[in-house]
Protein backbone atom coordinates (compact mmCIF):
# COMPACT_ATOMS: atom_id res chain seq x y z
CA UNK A 1 0.00 0.00 0.00
CA UNK A 2 3.04 2.19 0.31
CA UNK A 3 3.03 2.79 -3.00
CA UNK A 4 -0.12 3.81 -3.59
CA UNK A 5 0.21 6.78 -1.74
CA UNK A 6 2.68 8.53 -3.91
CA UNK A 7 1.04 7.75 -7.00
CA UNK A 8 -2.42 9.01 -5.81
CA UNK A 9 0.04 12.13 -4.34
CA UNK A 10 1.09 12.81 -7.95
CA UNK A 11 -2.01 12.55 -9.18
CA UNK A 12 -3.80 14.82 -6.97
CA UNK A 13 -0.67 17.43 -7.53
CA UNK A 14 -0.93 17.37 -11.22
CA UNK A 15 -3.58 19.21 -11.45
CA UNK A 16 -2.55 22.09 -9.00
CA UNK A 17 0.44 22.18 -11.02
CA UNK A 18 -1.39 23.03 -13.74
CA UNK A 19 -3.41 25.64 -11.87
CA UNK A 20 -0.14 27.16 -11.50
CA UNK A 21 0.41 27.15 -14.94
CA UNK A 22 -3.73 28.19 -15.81
CA UNK A 23 -2.18 31.50 -13.29
CA UNK A 24 0.90 32.17 -14.58
CA UNK A 25 -0.41 32.32 -18.25
CA UNK A 26 -3.30 34.22 -17.47
CA UNK A 27 -1.14 36.82 -15.22
CA UNK A 28 1.23 36.79 -18.45
CA UNK A 29 -1.32 37.65 -20.87
CA UNK A 30 -3.08 40.42 -18.08
CA UNK A 31 0.07 41.60 -18.18
CA UNK A 32 0.95 41.58 -21.95
CA UNK A 33 -2.88 43.43 -22.79
CA UNK A 34 -1.98 46.07 -19.93
CA UNK A 35 1.74 46.99 -21.17
CA UNK A 36 0.47 47.11 -24.61
CA UNK A 37 -2.84 49.60 -23.30
CA UNK A 38 0.34 52.19 -21.63
CA UNK A 39 2.35 51.94 -24.57
CA UNK A 40 -1.22 53.21 -26.60
CA UNK A 41 -1.82 55.51 -23.86
CA UNK A 42 1.93 56.66 -23.70
CA UNK A 43 2.16 57.39 -27.39
CA UNK A 44 -0.99 59.51 -27.28
CA UNK A 45 -0.01 61.69 -24.70
CA UNK A 46 3.44 62.46 -26.29
CA UNK A 47 1.10 62.86 -29.69
CA UNK A 48 -0.80 65.73 -27.26
CA UNK A 49 2.56 67.12 -25.76
CA UNK A 50 3.93 67.87 -28.93
CA UNK A 51 0.53 69.68 -30.32
CA UNK A 52 0.67 71.84 -26.92
CA UNK A 53 4.66 72.63 -27.54
CA UNK A 54 3.66 73.11 -31.18
CA UNK A 55 1.01 75.76 -29.97
CA UNK A 56 2.47 76.85 -27.29
CA UNK A 57 5.32 78.09 -29.46
CA UNK A 58 3.00 79.63 -31.97
CA UNK A 59 1.73 81.65 -28.92
CA UNK A 60 4.77 82.76 -27.82
CA UNK A 61 5.63 84.31 -31.61
CA UNK A 62 2.35 85.50 -31.98
CA UNK A 63 2.89 87.58 -28.63
CA UNK A 64 6.15 88.75 -29.76
CA UNK A 65 4.76 90.41 -32.51
CA UNK A 66 1.85 91.79 -30.09
CA UNK A 67 4.65 93.37 -28.59
CA UNK A 68 6.10 94.38 -31.48
CA UNK A 69 2.97 96.68 -32.55
CA UNK A 70 0.92 96.46 -35.97
CA UNK A 71 2.65 93.15 -36.81
CA UNK A 72 0.47 90.53 -38.68
CA UNK A 73 0.07 86.90 -36.41
CA UNK A 74 0.15 83.52 -38.83
CA UNK A 75 -3.70 84.04 -39.38
CA UNK A 76 -3.05 87.10 -41.30
CA UNK A 77 -5.14 89.26 -38.82
CA UNK A 78 -3.55 92.46 -38.23
CA UNK A 79 -3.37 94.34 -34.81
CA UNK A 80 -1.96 97.40 -33.22
CA UNK A 81 -1.54 99.14 -29.75
CA UNK A 82 -3.57 102.32 -30.76
CA UNK A 83 -7.09 102.63 -30.86
CA UNK A 84 -10.05 102.15 -29.09
CA UNK A 85 -9.86 98.39 -27.67
CA UNK A 86 -6.67 97.45 -29.55
CA UNK A 87 -8.96 97.17 -32.66
CA UNK A 88 -7.32 96.12 -36.03
CA UNK A 89 -5.27 98.55 -37.92
CA UNK A 90 -7.20 97.53 -41.23
CA UNK A 91 -10.62 98.24 -40.13
CA UNK A 92 -10.50 101.08 -36.96
CA UNK A 93 -13.80 100.57 -34.82
CA UNK A 94 -16.04 103.21 -35.92
CA UNK A 95 -18.73 104.50 -32.71
CA UNK A 96 -22.07 104.46 -33.02
CA UNK A 97 -23.53 108.58 -34.54
CA UNK A 98 -26.21 109.86 -32.84
CA UNK A 99 -29.18 111.24 -34.18
CA UNK A 100 -28.31 114.34 -33.51
CA UNK A 101 -24.81 114.07 -35.54
CA UNK A 102 -22.77 114.24 -32.80
CA UNK A 103 -19.83 111.22 -32.99
CA UNK A 104 -18.42 111.58 -29.93
CA UNK A 105 -17.18 108.79 -28.93
CA UNK A 106 -20.06 107.24 -26.17
CA UNK A 107 -22.77 109.86 -26.98
CA UNK A 108 -24.79 107.59 -28.87
CA UNK A 109 -24.58 105.23 -25.70
CA UNK A 110 -25.27 107.72 -23.00
CA UNK A 111 -28.81 108.68 -24.37
CA UNK A 112 -29.81 104.79 -24.84
CA UNK A 113 -28.85 103.57 -21.61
Amino acid sequence: TGGDVPQSTDHYMEPALHGVQDVLNISTEVHVFHRTRLDLDHARLEKDHARLEKDHARLDVDHARLDLGGEETEDRHAFSSGGPSGQSSKRPYRYPVHPSGSDEPGHYLKGHL
